[in-house]
């Protein structure tokens, strides 16, 4: 997102749903390379700038309590991210 953007963070219920949306005005993640983020070690930072792990270790935790994580277009730029889970998982 670099020094300057807006990183916005909404929680509501949806039916018998709890849905986290996670949003940012970064340059966003082009579509070649949604397919790839949520995978270990994946990263397109330069070397010793990061390990790949972080959107990985999140994809893990979501999927293991059983919910799921998208990743959506932002209108205007940025990353969109949409956690659900189901209120009868808890």
């Amino acid at each position: 997102m670099g020094k300057r953007g807006e990183l916005t963070i909404r929680a509501f219920k949806e039916n018998n749903k709890v849905i986290l949306i996670v949003e940012d005005t970064g340059p966003g993640i082009p579509l070649a390379l949604r397919t790839r983020i949520f995978e270990p070690f994946f990263t397109t930072k330069e070397v010793g700038k990061g390990t790949g792990l972080g959107l990985y270790v999140v994809h893990l935790l979501i999927k293991k309590t059983g919910g799921k994580i998208e990743i959506k277009e932002r209108k205007g730029g940025g990353a969109s991210f949409v956690i659900c889970k189901s209120l009868d998982l808890i």
